[in-house]
């Protein structure tokens, strides 16, 4: 009897983990920090990267550019939340890429908290399916930024470290 109940308390702690580790993956695109921000809809042209990409001696401002492409048919949602370098919720913004496309978000685009050109912060973002992402700083020059892929059952988890626009 003492085998069946230890079994049952390893079980039943098993599913509680899993219970809380989804709901805290599941909150990540949530309001924190008593913050509710509603999510935005983007929709760029790519010809939108060519002035960020090209320096302007008189409008000095760096853009971080998260592109997503996706390789294969059909189109896919992706929600992304931006965070300041406190870990405060800023913004929240979703886009859709097209089959064998690409979409582009914007640094500038994710703040509706703060000064939209005064973030530094991080980008975390949900795929229902396979994209690509890559990220850009651009401004005074064009330098590639780093971007992590956790493939999970249902999803893909996207996050970009570092972004900035100031």
């Amino acid at each position: 009897m003492n085998w069946f109940v230890n079994a049952f308390n390893v079980t039943v702690s098993g599913v509680a983990l899993a219970i809380s580790t989804l709901a805290m993956a599941q909150g990540t695109l949530d309001a924190g920090a008593g913050v509710d921000v509603e999510e935005v809809e983007i929709s760029h042209d790519v010809a939108v990267l060519d002035p960020i990409i090209k320096p302007d001696p008189a409008n000095p401002v760096i853009n971080t550019a998260m592109v997503f492409s996706r390789p294969e048919s059909g189109r896919v949602l992706v929600r992304c939340a931006g965070y300041d370098q406190h870990g405060a919720l800023v913004g929240r913004a979703r886009l859709w890429v097209k089959g064998h496309g690409v979409a582009i978000l914007l640094a500038s685009d994710i703040p509706r908290v703060t000064p939209a050109f005064r973030f530094i912060g991080s980008v975390k973002c949900t795929s229902t399916d396979t994209v690509v992402p890559s990220a850009y700083i651009a401004g005074h020059g064009f330098t590639s930024a780093k971007s992590l892929v956790r493939p999970n059952w249902n999803r893909n988890g996207i996050y970009f470290p570092v972004v900035a626009v100031f």
